[in-house]
């Protein structure tokens, strides 16, 4: 059965998520996924992301007149528009395009349409929820703290490609606690740290914080741990957690009652340790963790991943989503 022909669309593409999206349903569908960045990141991340359609002069983003008119062909010839990215397509660039012709899906991802006063680092969204509303057909959230009711909005999970990920975890005589923030204060590093320092003369375990090291190199250390824990202040979890989960690594994460609530039932079953936000609350989990069947929890939390984060998972929610349009 001939599938539909979508154009996704990154801005930005910080975290290779976009990429991940159009490989999972071209893998796993019969969609046609066109996927377009539209401008440059200028970290280096060692991870797979397609080149930017602009490029940097004097500072500024610049598009050839040419490529405009090829991507604004191809928005003609797809069934849908499928935007991944926290910033509305308000600006002449998207003008241009005509992508209002087609049915538009808007996905947001991270910081930039996060809101909320605690952490300005992590929360830096406007809350103008009507103005994505009024330019979308439907709209999704890759995290589930991000899917709030104003917006109108489902849980779609991140994909990862847990099908090519070897099952690493192994039940290390001293358990070693990894974490790997891009950013400390984004994460709730020192809280952590801080947590760990108190139990280490009461609880054989080692601490790993991964940091300055290339993606690949991340990885690597990930796998060998015994547990990791991802972070504390968005209240859901995000793309490192689903990198150790994959693995089989069981997860401390904070996960909010509105995350929870508002992930469509997709975390009911969810093997992800609540560790809370506080030194307490942290303390807490990694007692409890260090005292549980943690072969049994491993085997449950690769299922997990696996079941809900996979390629063919995310692909076929995407395919059944896309035919709904």
């Amino acid at each position: 059965m001939r599938g539909k022909k979508i154009l996704l669309i990154s801005r930005y593409d910080y975290a290779g998520s976009g990429y991940r999206i159009a490989e999972a349903i071209s893998l796993y569908t019969n969609n046609f996924v066109e996927y377009v960045v539209l401008f440059p990141t200028t970290q280096s991340f060692n991870f797979l992301q397609y080149p930017a359609l602009s490029f940097e002069y004097k500072g500024k983003s610049i598009v050839l007149s040419q490529q405009e008119d090829r991507l604004k062909n191809i928005v003609e010839n797809v069934d849908i528009v499928h935007h991944k990215g926290d910033f509305l397509p308000t600006d002449s660039f998207y003008d241009k395009l005509g992508l209002q012709s087609k049915p538009n899906i808007i996905t947001v991802s991270g910081s930039f349409f996060r809101i909320g006063d605690k952490n300005k680092n992590i929360s830096k969204g406007k809350g103008n929820f009507e103005d994505f509303k009024k330019l979308s057909k439907l709209r999704t959230a890759l995290t589930p703290d991000l899917n709030y009711p104003e917006f109108d909005s489902i849980f779609t999970q991140a994909p990862y490609d847990v099908e090519k990920t070897e099952y690493t975890w192994k039940d290390n005589n001293i358990p070693i606690i990894s974490h790997s923030p891009s950013t400390r204060n984004k994460k709730g590093t020192d809280v952590f740290i801080e947590a760990c320092s108190q139990l280490k003369n009461k609880y054989k375990f080692e601490v790993n914080i991964i940091e300055n090291k290339s993606f690949s190199e991340c990885l690597e250390e990930k796998a060998k741990s015994t547990f990791f824990f991802d972070q504390t202040l968005v209240g859901s979890y995000g793309n490192s957690a689903i990198e150790a989960m994959a693995f089989g690594i069981p997860t401390l994460c904070n996960m909010s009652k509105e995350s929870i609530s508002q992930a469509n039932n997709k975390l009911d079953d969810c093997p992800i340790i609540n560790c809370g936000d506080t030194v307490e609350s942290i303390k807490k989990s990694i007692i409890y963790a260090l005292s549980i069947d943690r072969k049994k929890l491993s085997e449950k939390t690769r299922n997990w991943c696996m079941n809900i984060h996979s390629y063919k998972k995310v692909a076929k929610m995407w395919h059944n989503i896309y035919n709904s349009i």
